[in-house]
């Protein structure tokens, strides 16, 4: 199987758990589509006023089951942190309902 796929996932754990200093960011919730594949079920993606997370889609599609105030959001507040290696990481995810 080989070492690549064990050393990224080390790598990438080491990025996550030594991310910091903290940035919180604030995004007004514009649109959400909901959808659903094989690998992620139910899901819904958010389209945010802010571009600063517009190159990772990954930080703004939710399981719907997991998190269903991702529906009714009005706002995200979004934990950002920088990790030691230098990629971002979203730490969290709050949502604000208004």
């Amino acid at each position: 199987m080989g070492l690549g796929p064990a050393l990224t996932a080390l790598l990438l754990s080491i990025n996550y758990l030594g991310a910091n200093p903290q940035q919180t960011l604030t995004c007004t919730v514009t649109h959400f589509d909901m959808g659903r594949t094989v690998l992620t079920g139910n899901h819904i993606t958010l389209e945010l006023d802010c571009p600063a997370l517009d190159d990772f889609p990954e930080a703004r599609r939710f399981d719907i089951y997991a998190q269903p105030e991702a529906i009714q959001a009005q706002k995200a507040v979004f934990d950002l942190r920088k990790g030691m290696l230098g990629y971002k990481v979203v730490r969290g995810v709050e949502f604000v309902l208004e």
